[in-house]
């Protein structure tokens, strides 16, 4: 479940006044009150934090209580940098200060171009460092399993998915901007190449959804709780 930019409207830090904490600990506790409902109805489904990268400035400037422990999943919403070596730094910071253990991290690179704004060649010469930084991150899936437990979707791997934002085509009713998504044939040889390549390149064995024997009775245990 993806809660995409929850804390937009804090107007700082919440650690550089006690206004902008009263803020953020609002919201914070609302996000946590809907993590443990969402464990609730949906035990093996995760719960995913979308920062901006003014919050992970936030976490990277000391304030280490942004990042919450009922955050399963972290990411930052950042669709027109290269990921290296612009917003590599700032994943490599959220991989290496997890809330918890457990704690997987989201990459969210942008799979649409703005007319008149961006060049499709270009977005999709940014997802290569996007693709590059999962396979090294995952080249080894140990992280503990946390309360989720067994789910059969790259349990225990740092990056937990690389995703396409946006898929469809959308106009911004506050400024009439128009986004491409990539199934638009505009982007047919673009960015729709750029990802479709990569979704064809086969799992490498312990990163595909095939549970062992042990997991499978593990994962059954669980629904039958």
């Amino acid at each position: 479940m993806e809660n995409d930019e929850p804390f937009t409207s804090v107007g700082g830090s919440p650690c550089a006044s006690i206004h902008y904490n009263l803020q953020f600990s609002a919201i914070s506790n609302q996000l946590a009150a809907r993590a443990s409902e969402l464990a609730a109805v949906a035990p093996l489904t995760r719960f995913w934090v979308n920062f901006t990268p003014r919050e992970v400035g936030w976490m990277k400037g000391g304030c280490s209580m942004v990042n919450q422990a009922y955050m399963d999943v972290v990411s930052e919403d950042r669709y027109y940098d290269y990921f290296y070596p612009t917003v590599e730094p700032d994943y490599d910071w959220l991989v290496s200060h997890r809330a918890t253990a457990y704690q997987q991290v989201a990459l969210a690179p942008g799979t649409f171009y703005r007319p008149g704004h961006d060049d499709p060649s270009r977005q999709a010469d940014i997802l290569a460092g996007y693709f590059a930084y999962a396979s090294l991150q995952n080249e080894t899936c140990n992280l503990p399993r946390g309360p989720r437990g067994i789910t059969g979707s790259y349990d225990g791997c740092p990056v937990w998915i690389v995703f396409a934002w946006l898929s469809g085509n959308w106009t911004d009713p506050k400024d009439g901007t128009n986004y491409v998504g990539e199934v638009d044939p505009r982007l047919a040889d673009t960015v729709t190449a750029a990802w479709r390549a990569q979704v064809a390149v086969p799992l490498r064995p312990g990163l595909d959804h095939q549970l062992t024997r042990g997991q499978i009775a593990e994962f059954i245990q669980t629904l039958d709780q």
